[in-house]
């Protein structure tokens, strides 16, 4: 697998994928979740191919993954939950342009990140992943990977604090999104 052979990957995905996704969907309960879980777990595997230690057993390496992004996925849900039982009033229908408007001014502040620390970004904030597991995925440290998240917030912030159709609760709730999610 070290070499990264296609073959060998084949193989591993024929062999563990099935018990993985029945592993992961007792977590999550979620078909397509435990599909991307599964997924995200597979690339990960090709990604660190040249880190496997070749003593240590591929399948635990595996299952211990696809566990960690499960738990990561069920944490991030349980923020979400969380931060929308707390909001204080309900998202009424003239609401959701607002909410578009928020999702595309998040993604022009995100585009003006450079491409890894928008990399970063996506994957602690956007897909719940911690610091180790994203430094994993990136081949950085975890060191690199908190001051990348850092920098990316801050620049988010600041762009949505200068963008000058922006009203303050709007400015609100995005900020509070970068830090929820």
């Amino acid at each position: 697998m070290k070499t990264g052979a296609n073959l060998a990957f084949d193989a591993l995905f024929d062999r563990y994928h099935q018990a993985l996704y029945k592993n992961i969907f007792r977590l999550v309960r979620n078909n397509q979740v435990a599909a991307d879980i599964l997924q995200d777990t597979f690339v990960a595997l090709w990604q660190n191919r040249d880190k496997l230690d070749p003593n240590q057993s591929v399948s635990g390496w595996l299952f211990q993954v696809s566990y960690r992004n499960s738990i990561s996925y069920l944490r991030k849900k349980q923020r979400e939950e969380a931060a929308l039982q707390d909001f204080p009033f309900e998202i009424e229908h003239h609401q959701s342009d607002q909410y578009e408007y928020q999702v595309r001014l998040l993604n022009s502040a995100m585009a003006r990140l450079s491409t890894q620390k928008r990399r970063v970004f996506t994957l602690c904030k956007l897909e719940g992943k911690t610091y180790d597991e994203t430094a994993s995925v990136m081949g950085l440290s975890r060191h690199t990977v908190k001051e990348y998240l850092s920098s990316a917030v801050t620049s988010i912030k600041e762009f949505i604090r200068t963008h000058p159709d922006v009203s303050g609760y709007i400015t609100v709730i995005l900020l509070l999104r970068c830090f929820l999610l």
